[in-house]
């Protein structure tokens, strides 16, 4: 195991910070969210974006089986639970075993395979391990964290909700 793969295994605790660049529509949005709970059943995170903040969480049934993103826009003071069915920029932990299994998954109504297992992903100031996948036509491109317990979304590109994003650090 490579040194960036035994580093990532411990880097996500309560009160970890993601910096994301997100792209909607074009535009431009620097957010930050803070892990405020971090289970096995529970991933809430307090998001920031300019002067505006609020807080959304997915449960055990979203972080093992969603098949959907949730990409809704950010709303100063919400306080929401992600519907079962959808993960925020993440990929649930059975599709991602689907992934690495059969080099294949279906995520957001579109199928995905593998072109990269296993490739150094540079973050700002990390390196940590990724898998890269793209749709059949290349139009959507995906890296995700090789971790099977948080398959984090580091870069999604070309999404056909036109909202890309690009994990910036993790602290």
């Amino acid at each position: 195991m490579c040194f960036a793969a035994m580093a990532q295994k411990k880097q996500f605790q309560t009160g970890t910070k993601l910096e994301y660049a997100i792209y909607p529509n074009g535009g431009f949005l620097n957010a930050s969210l803070i892990l405020d709970r971090f289970s096995t059943d529970t991933i809430s995170l307090t998001w920031r974006v300019d002067y505006r903040s609020g807080r959304r969480a997915m449960v055990k049934n979203s972080l093992e089986n969603g098949k959907l993103g949730y990409w809704n826009p950010p709303f100063d003071g919400e306080d929401i639970i992600i519907d079962e069915d959808k993960v925020m920029l993440c990929i649930s932990r059975n599709s991602f075993q689907e992934l690495k299994k059969n080099l294949r998954m279906e995520f957001d109504d579109q199928a995905f395979i593998v072109k990269e297992k296993s490739i150094l992903y540079k973050l700002n100031n990390q390196i940590v391990n990724a898998v890269y996948a793209e749709t059949n036509n290349s139009m959507t491109r995906l890296w995700i964290l090789d971790d099977d317990f948080f398959p984090l979304i580091l870069k999604l590109e070309g999404n056909p909700f036109n909202v890309d994003v690009e994990l910036i650090e993790i602290h």
